[in-house]
């Protein structure tokens, strides 16, 4: 690997990284060579291989710098741009800064303004988008199959935080377990990822989503029913801890 200095070797790679998804997303994985993508960025073959490997690992590379700038322009829209902080989720190291959000807006409009935000951004990302409906593998329910697992904890983790923020505020329910919750809104956007831009049903996938969203921060009971629900035919299992 190159001993360049790491500022200047991060420019580089993000100037890698988005040539390369420009070529994969034109090309697909099996007609990209590492050539074209050395060529695009006026360089040799041999020096492209002083960042990655192999062509397998520049295109798991790509595609997790380019989920992870998605989850970093969600992360700054609602949280602000100061950086990670020390609040940790049950999944990945650390979960996402907290920042400063617009002044007085409630977790509630923001989870809302997240889940629209992270959805639309694939309609501004055609290279993105192109990629992952080359790809289905990209996204997985199953989190063994996950080969993103890192970057997508990220994405989980902007859920749990304002979930927590949600229930800190009295917005949220004061019994809703955290992590369950966190981890079925988690599955439901990870679901509808896939039903949008993987099965490429973009547009009725929306529709849903948007109906989800609703149904999500407002229930389905209208306010005159909330009583009637009878909590003790919950079933609550134990709560998982880190």
């Amino acid at each position: 690997m190159s001993d360049e200095p790491s500022q200047f070797k991060t420019e580089r790679l993000e100037l890698l990284f988005a040539a390369s998804l420009r070529l994969f997303a034109r090309y697909g994985f099996a007609r990209t060579r590492v050539e074209d993508v050395a060529r695009e960025l006026g360089m040799t073959k041999g020096n492209l291989y002083f960042y990655v490997r192999s062509k397998e690992e520049l295109y798991f590379r790509t595609v997790d710098w380019a989920l992870g700038a998605w989850c970093a322009e969600i992360e700054a829209s609602i949280f602000g741009a100061a950086g990670p902080a020390a609040a940790t989720g049950r999944r990945g190291k650390s979960a996402v800064g907290l920042g400063a959000p617009a002044l007085g807006e409630s977790a509630a409009a923001r989870f809302g303004r997240m889940a629209r935000g992270a959805f639309g951004y694939m309609r501004e990302h055609p290279d993105l988008r192109a990629v992952i409906e080359a790809d289905p593998t990209i996204y997985s329910l199953d989190p063994h199959e996950d080969r993103f697992a890192e970057v997508n904890a990220r994405a989980r983790n902007v859920m749990w935080r304002l979930i927590v923020e949600g229930q800190a505020s009295g917005e949220f329910r004061s019994d809703l377990d955290l992590e369950a919750t966190a981890d079925f809104m988690y599955a439901v956007y990870i679901a509808f990822l896939i039903k949008a831009w993987s099965l490429r049903e973009g547009e009725e996938a929306a529709r849903l989503f948007e109906a989800g969203i609703d149904i999500a921060l407002r229930g389905l009971l209208a306010p005159e029913g909330a009583g009637s629900l009878d909590h003790s035919s919950t079933t609550h299992r134990p709560r998982r801890h880190p």
